[in-house]
């Protein structure tokens, strides 16, 4: 326990430093932010930070998980703020970051044709094609730095090439895309640079995905399978308004005349908008629009896609 004289010395001392505008402790935001930008974005461990800093590896570990900043000692926050960035020497000194950025630029890259062979190759994993199945795993949730930066210059160099380039037959491209639909990764275009490593972040296939509208979008434009998002909008929106899937809709001939109206479209281009069948649609929609049938739910969904609405909007009120 430290002797009456320790404890005086060092209250003196905390006056004369807030005295000459120095207080021993320093609000650790700025050296949170910091050490958050040395680990996420330039991949240095907790040790190297530390060990470039000269302070203890807890206290670097402490301001990376402080949520609204505190109290920290001067001299360490100094010392800290005082790091610049350092490339990690080897993927095993580096830090461990989020893995769904990368989890997704692999997935991409499978649905636009290419295998596990070449992307083992190309984007870092020497040739070990079951390292790249374990990166996919859906338990995983970091990996080393390095791989992940060597996963993105990867990416950036496959995402607009051919994967016959490199000597992937047809039949193989065809073997990844059905694997890539069968599970519903996303291509590279329904990303952007700031959303691909948002956990939180959706891929973007219609433009409006994680909507109601986006499932009729996914279905007008052939964009299928229907995206988790949008199935769970539209599953939200009918819950809440009571609606089934698979009910008769009290469907409104006017409403249907009144939007070809003021689109200035025929039944017959309505009809090749909705796609299969052109003269079978066509004949259907006259039918429609003269009161002598309804369409099916599912022919609903089509026709208010086609149209560009919600299908309450073709229904009477």
């Amino acid at each position: 326990m430290p002797s009456a004289e320790h404890r005086r010395k060092a209250q003196k001392r905390r006056r004369f430093l807030h005295a000459t505008g120095r207080p021993p402790k320093l609000d650790t935001t700025e050296a949170s932010r910091h050490v958050r930008w040395l680990h996420d974005e330039h991949g240095m461990s907790m040790e190297s930070i530390a060990r470039k800093a000269g302070v203890n590896a807890s206290s670097v570990s402490r301001f990376y998980n402080a949520e609204d900043g505190g109290g920290g000692y001067r001299a360490v926050v100094e010392k800290v703020l005082r790091v610049r960035p350092e490339p990690p020497p080897n993927v095993y000194q580096a830090a461990h970051v989020c893995i769904v950025g990368s989890q997704r630029r692999v997935q991409a890259l499978f649905y636009i044709g290419f295998n596990g062979r070449v992307l083992a190759d190309e984007l870092g994993f020497n040739g070990h094609i079951s390292n790249l199945w374990r990166l996919l795993e859906p338990h995983r949730k970091v990996l080393s730095a390095v791989r992940r930066e060597s996963i993105a210059q990867g990416f950036e160099k496959l995402q607009d090439a051919d994967p016959a380039d490199f000597g992937i037959s047809n039949n193989l491209q065809s073997r990844s895309v059905g694997l890539a639909k069968a599970k519903r990764w996303a291509p590279p275009h329904c990303w952007d640079v700031d959303t691909i490593d948002d956990p939180k972040a959706i891929p973007e296939w219609t433009g409006v995905c994680g909507t109601p509208q986006g499932r009729y979008i996914h279905e007008r434009d052939g964009v299928l399978p229907v995206c988790a998002p949008c199935w769970t909008a539209d599953k939200a929106r009918r819950d809440e308004t009571g609606q089934s899937r698979y009910r008769k809709p009290e469907f409104s001939p006017a409403k249907l005349q009144a939007l070809l109206d003021s689109r200035e479209w025929s039944a017959a281009e309505v009809g090749r908008r909705m796609g299969g069948d052109i003269k079978h649609t066509r004949e259907s929609v006259y039918r429609w629009l003269n009161g002598e049938r309804k369409p099916a739910p599912r022919s609903l969904d089509r026709l208010a896609s086609a149209l560009g609405v919600m299908p309450e909007d073709l229904e009477v009120e």
